[in-house]
């Protein structure tokens, strides 16, 4: 029997509201929204334009979370192969993952930044 796709919400931004498809893996567990949310608060002061490593990332949700906000780069980095594609291609959009939208677009799965991925 094949298991639901689970998704992650994004709680702020430019992105805010939209939807991160989560794989279902052993050991893969998204960051909650409490804890995003509470990283984030602390984060704000510094966040906009800064470079953040996303390491172990995932489902990538806390870069895209970042770059969401106002982040100006990202650089993911997870050691599972297939989860490391899974996050490249995820929702709201390949482009959240590249960071080729437009600056200040909303809700449209596009945010300004860069983004590299990589596995190790």
């Amino acid at each position: 029997m094949k298991s639901k796709p689970h998704h992650v919400r994004i709680i702020g931004g430019s992105l805010r509201g939209s939807r991160v498809e989560v794989l279902d893996r052993p050991g893969l567990r998204p960051t909650p929204d409490r804890a995003r949310e509470t990283l984030f608060n602390w984060l704000a002061p510094v966040l906009s334009g800064a470079r953040v490593l996303d390491l172990f990332a995932g489902t990538g949700v806390l870069g895209i979370e970042a770059l969401s906000r106002g982040a100006g780069r990202v650089d993911f980095v997870e050691s599972d192969p297939a989860i490391a594609a899974a996050a490249s291609h995820a929702d709201p959009t390949e482009a959240t993952i590249r960071g080729t939208g437009p600056p200040g677009a909303r809700r449209s799965g596009a945010v300004a930044g860069s983004v590299r991925s990589g596995v190790c």
